[in-house]
């Protein structure tokens, strides 16, 4: 939740004042924030094999962590997409 709310603030900040560096600090977190989902699968499904959780609660946490890592990589596309619109303007 962390990554994906960073990623998200760092790119509404840049439709005021584009920034080549906080589009990079967005790609690195984007990057950090795919990596934590994958680590995050994996833990859940020792979890689910060991009988730690059930398999209802467990559907809605792949399904959360899975929305999160999409919204930070939607935020990753749109300040990414910002250096077309940087370039065009110039």
């Amino acid at each position: 939740y962390d990554h994906v709310t960073t990623s998200f603030e760092k790119t509404i900040d840049m439709f005021d004042v584009y920034d080549r560096v906080k589009r990079d600090e967005i790609v690195k977190i984007s990057n950090e924030s795919y990596r934590l989902e994958h680590d995050l699968r994996k833990k859940h499904i020792k979890r689910l094999s060991s009988g730690e959780c059930t398999p209802e609660g467990g559907l809605l946490y792949l399904d959360m962590i899975g929305i999160l890592e999409r919204i930070g990589y939607h935020s990753r596309n749109i300040s990414e997409s910002m250096i077309d619109i940087d370039e065009i303007e110039t």
